[in-house]
């Protein structure tokens, strides 16, 4: 990804749709459209049911 790309660009990127999980950075959720940084980067995916 290059300089000022999104987490919401990333996920893009990897065909993941953003309304399905969480992203977190350093074990602490990040907004989409913040910028990528350094840190470890965990990917989760939200399940719900009714």
């Amino acid at each position: 990804m290059g300089q000022g790309s999104t987490y919401e660009d990333f996920l893009a990127a990897q065909d993941i749709n953003p309304e399905t999980v969480v992203v977190l950075r350093d074990g602490d959720p990040v907004p989409l459209d913040d910028e990528i940084e350094d840190g470890e980067i965990s990917i989760i995916r939200v399940v719900s049911s009714g």
